[in-house]
């Protein structure tokens, strides 16, 4: 749901590889590393579409899920 997510408002896929444990941005799907992942992934988007920016809430909830701390909508909720 959460690469569904990203890729809705960017346009694209957060991953550049099949596989997420070696893609690049994948290896930041960690509690310590999911700042960067989202700074990575603001500098992609704006590549695509200035006007793009993640809310703080958007951020959360996605990151929860790409962490798997949050699997269902009823969560999300």
């Amino acid at each position: 749901m959460a690469e569904i997510a990203i890729s809705l408002v960017t346009g694209r896929s957060p991953f550049v590889s099949r596989d997420i444990k070696s893609d690049p941005y994948g290896k930041l799907l960690t509690a310590q590393h999911i700042g960067k992942f989202w700074e990575q992934a603001e500098k992609f988007a704006k590549k695509i579409n200035k006007k793009i920016s993640f809310s703080n809430e958007f951020k959360e909830i996605i990151g929860l899920m790409l962490l798997g701390k949050l699997s269902n909508l009823e969560e999300v909720i």
